[in-house]
């Protein structure tokens, strides 16, 4: 993701419906490129029924990509 998704992002959350899509998009992204396996189906329902935890989910992935902080065990 570059600075320019972020903004678009951003804004998207303020959209109905559009809203969904950018932040089911953006955990998809994540669990992408981090090779963790899942859908579209599985990151659209844990976006909209889980959403503090999918939040928490993803803050933690961004973060173990980061020097310094040790990464998430997965089982």
């Amino acid at each position: 993701m570059n600075e320019g998704d972020c903004v678009k992002c951003a804004l998207a959350t303020f959209v109905p419906g559009l809203n969904v899509y950018a932040l089911t998009k953006v955990r998809q992204d994540i669990r992408e490129k981090n090779g963790i396996p899942g859908s579209c189906g599985h990151d659209l329902a844990m976006t909209c029924f889980c959403g503090l935890c999918a939040l928490v989910q993803e803050a933690r992935e961004v973060e173990a990509d980061v020097p310094g902080i040790p990464e998430m065990e997965r089982q």
